[in-house]
């Protein structure tokens, strides 16, 4: 931003967020893997 002078834009940090989310998920599943475990997400039921 101060190097740029551009405006401070909170969507490019949200899309920096998502993507740094799926690569943190990539690397547990791969290591996972290495390691003979197989990660299966959680199905959140809904309250009732």
């Amino acid at each position: 931003m101060v190097k740029k002078q551009v405006e401070y834009d909170a969507s490019l940090w949200a899309q920096r967020d998502a993507e740094r989310e799926k690569r943190f998920e990539a690397k547990l599943k791969r290591q996972a893997q290495q390691l003979g475990y197989k990660l299966v997400p959680i199905e959140e039921k809904p309250a009732a």
